[in-house]
């Protein structure tokens, strides 16, 4: 039982890794970055 957790574990948290390992350019401008905001 404990060893399936890990497994889960692994296999969900090791994507995130990656793409927080990127580098994702910032291109929005200011006001693009204020509208979608004011959206949520």
């Amino acid at each position: 039982m404990n060893n399936a957790v890990v497994k889960l574990a692994l296999l969900f948290l090791l994507p995130l890794g990656f793409v927080k390992g990127q580098e994702i350019p910032n291109t929005l401008t200011p006001e693009q970055k204020a509208y979608e905001l004011s959206l949520v």
